[in-house]
């Protein structure tokens, strides 16, 4: 079986995560158009507002948490423009 989830924030990396523990047999792929994942949304106009000095302060997590410690095939810079599920 695949699952795979489009968006890294931090509700896509949370579903990936369940899946894969969930079953860890199965393959599951993160599909993130930018460069970040696991990344709070809504602390973003606290960095425009200087608040929040640089983005690294908005992760959650570093990409190695779940490509190497939980087994997520994480493509950053994939942008999805559309699914065929067939």
């Amino acid at each position: 079986m695949n699952f795979i989830v489009i968006g890294g924030g931090a509700a896509g990396m949370s579903a990936a995560s369940k899946a894969k523990r969930s079953d860890p047999s199965i393959s599951v792929t993160v599909l993130e158009s930018g460069k970040y994942v696991s990344y709070a949304e809504c602390g973003i106009p606290y960095l425009i507002q200087g608040i929040v000095p640089d983005a690294s302060g908005l992760l959650h997590y570093p990409l190695t948490e779940f490509t190497v410690k939980r087994g997520i095939d994480v493509q950053t810079g994939t942008k999805v423009d559309a699914v065929d599920r067939k």
